[in-house]
C-alpha cells in the first residue's frame, strides 16, 4: 500500500471542477482527471467515487484547471486533441484545430477528384493533411510548414495516426517548392488571418495562442495573398484544381476582390471557407 497520504476522492473533485467551469468548458474536469489519472471514460464514470486523490495527484489535477480557467486553450492544457477521426499531439507553436477548420477538411474529403496531388500548406500541427489523408488514401498528399520544429511536430502526429503515405516539405507558403511539383495540385491552407486591430477582438482569450499563427498583416489577409500570389507567379491552378482557404467571414468581399485581380474567382463553402479557382 502507497504511505502516500490520501485526500478527497475524484467524484468531490469532478463536482467542485465543474462547477468552476459549467459556463466556459464544461467537459474540461472529466478529460483532465481522464489524462492525470490515465482513465478511459467509461472508468471515470464507473471508478470516480471510489478513487481517493494522492497529494500528488490532486496537485497535478488542479494546476491543469487552473491553467484552464486562467484561459488557456484545452488541448493546449491537455497538449492533445482530437480532430476529425485523428489525434493530435499539440504544443505552444502551434494553433489548436477549429470547428471551422473541420468544415474545410470535409469539403476536400468529399470533393477532391481520386489520386490528386493535394498540398497543406502551413500545417501547424497537421490537422488538414493528416486528416485528409486518413480519410482519403488514394490522395497524394504534401504537407508543408516554414518551421522545422512545427514539422516536426506534424510528423509525430502523422507516427502517432499510423499515416504512413504523406509527403513533408519545410517551405515559405509555395517559394521553396518547385512549380512542377505544384502544377494542377489542389491545395488547402488555414493560414494566420485575424487583423490584431479588429474592433471587439477579445485579446485576453488569445494571449496564449502562438500569434505568429493568428495575427497578419492588411486586415488580416497580408499571408493569403501572398499565397495567392506564389500560386498564379508559378501557374498552379488550372481549370480543374482550386484553392481552399479558410479565412474570417469579413474578409470575403476583400478577398474576392483581389482574387479578380488576379484571373481568379471565389465561391463561399461556409462562412469560413472558400474556394478559389480560375476564372
Amino acid at each position: 500500500m502507497s504511505s502516500q497520504k490520501k485526500y478527497i476522492n475524484l467524484e468531490s473533485w469532478l463536482i467542485g471542477a465543474k462547477s468552476s467551469t459549467k459556463t466556459t468548458n464544461p467537459n474540461a474536469p472529466d478529460l483532465i482527471a481522464r489524462k492525470i489519472l490515465k482513465l478511459n471514460s467509461s472508468e471515470l464514470i464507473s471508478k470516480s467515487k471510489y478513487i481517493y486523490l494522492s497529494r500528488k495527484n490532486l496537485l497535478k489535477l488542479n494546476n491543469l484547471l487552473g491553467k484552464v480557467l486562467a484561459g488557456r486553450p484545452l488541448s493546449a492544457v491537455l497538449k492533445n486533441t482530437e480532430f476529425h477521426n485523428i489525434k493530435l499531439k499539440i504544443n505552444p507553436r502551434v494553433l489548436s484545430p477549429r470547428a471551422e477548420t473541420e468544415e474545410l477538411v470535409e469539403y476536400a474529403i468529399k470533393n477532391i477528384p481520386k489520386n490528386s496531388k493535394v498540398f497543406d500548406i502551413g500545417t501547424g500541427s497537421g490537422a488538414i493533411g493528416l486528416s485528409v489523408a486518413k480519410a482519403r488514401p488514394d490522395l497524394n498528399i504534401t504537407i508543408t510548414d516554414l518551421s522545422n520544429k512545427t514539422l516536426n511536430l506534424a510528423k509525430l502526429n502523422a507516427r502517432k495516426n499510423k499515416i504512413n503515405s504523406v509527403r513533408f516539405i519545410k517551405s515559405s507558403l509555395f517559394k521553396d517548392i518547385d512549380q512542377k511539383d505544384i502544377k494542377g495540385t489542389y491545395i488547402l491552407a488555414n493560414l494566420p488571418y485575424v487583423n490584431p486591430n479588429w474592433r471587439g477582438l477579445k485579446h485576453k482569450n488569445l494571449k496564449y495562442e502562438p500569434h505568429s499563427a493568428l495575427f497578419a498583416g492588411d486586415n488580416g489577409l497580408q499571408i493569403i495573398k501572398n499565397l495567392l500570389n506564389q500560386i498564379t507567379s508559378k501557374k498552379a491552378l488550372t481549370k480543374n484544381n482550386w484553392v481552399l482557404l479558410e479565412h474570417d467571414p469579413k474578409q470575403l468581399k476583400t478577398l474576392t476582390d483581389y482574387c479578380s485581380r488576379l484571373n481568379m474567382s471565389t465561391q463561399s463553402i461556409s462562412p469560413f471557407v472558400s474556394l478559389v479557382k480560375l476564372k
